[in-house]
């Protein structure tokens, strides 16, 4: 997915939904663990191809909650040094709908984010 609306499907923005987040204290290799407004992220192991060949022929973490990813990821990044860590659902298997999802041209390592490919931020 090369772009993500600034909004959920429920009209909440991203950065405002950020800003509801909560920290704990962390456990184990972790300085700190993120809370939520929302529901766990889901994950699974999966191959996805890289028609550039940049990636290495292995598994890597995957998910389709492209928003909620986002928002985690700004809020670790705001966290930097620390080591943060948050809860994830995980799946034992690639679903169809994630397999017919996927068409990222960049396998992942990047995010436009706008209500339409013509005003990406």
């Amino acid at each position: 997915q090369g772009h993500i609306r600034p909004v959920f499907q429920d009209k909440f923005d991203l950065e405002e939904t950020i800003k509801q987040f909560k920290t704990r204290p962390g456990t184990g290799d972790y300085d700190v663990i993120l809370e939520t407004p929302f529901k766990n992220i889901e994950v699974v192991r999966w191959f996805q191809p890289d028609s550039e060949h940049k990636e290495k022929d292995e598994k890597h973490w995957f998910t389709l909650d492209n928003r909620r990813l986002y928002c985690l990821q700004k809020a670790a990044a705001q966290l930097w040094p620390r080591k943060v860590a948050i809860t994830v659902e995980l799946l034992y298997a690639a679903t169809d709908g994630m397999k017919r999802k996927d068409d990222s041209l960049n396998v992942g390592r990047s995010v436009g984010i706008g209500h339409s490919l013509k005003n990406l931020s």
